[in-house]
């Protein structure tokens, strides 16, 4: 396998034990050491209910999404343990607050996962 980021080779050391188990690997060591993810929630208040932006980094960057495969299953898992029937969920690159302006009138409670946080 190819690191995303920096497409350097990723070898997996394999034993008897772990020779028939396959867990894909994203990214390299040293890009994990260097890119590390600090997940960050925002709270914000809508018309019917709230708005919960999660973000990745701090700040922006153009990272490839899919070096970070993990790290979004994780936070989708523990969003679909705690969303209502109503609630609705997005993933995007970038968001800003026109377009928290449009979402305003949809569902009650909206999850959004995005690579770098919102400045208020």
């Amino acid at each position: 396998m190819r690191c995303y980021i920096c497409g350097k080779t990723i070898l997996i050391k394999r034993t008897i034990k772990t020779l028939f188990s396959f867990k894909p690997v994203f990214r390299c060591e040293s890009c994990k050491r260097r890119y590390q993810v600090f997940p960050f929630k925002q709270v914000i208040p809508k018309e019917n209910g709230l708005f919960y932006l999660y973000s990745l980094f701090m700040e922006d960057n153009s990272l490839n999404w899919q070096a970070f495969n993990d790290e979004v299953s994780n936070w989708f898992n523990e969003v679909l343990k705690i969303s209502k029937k109503d609630d609705y969920i997005f993933w995007l690159d970038k968001i800003d607050f026109k377009l928290l302006e449009i979402l305003d009138d949809v569902g009650k409670n909206i999850y959004i996962l995005t690579k770098s946080s919102l400045d208020i």
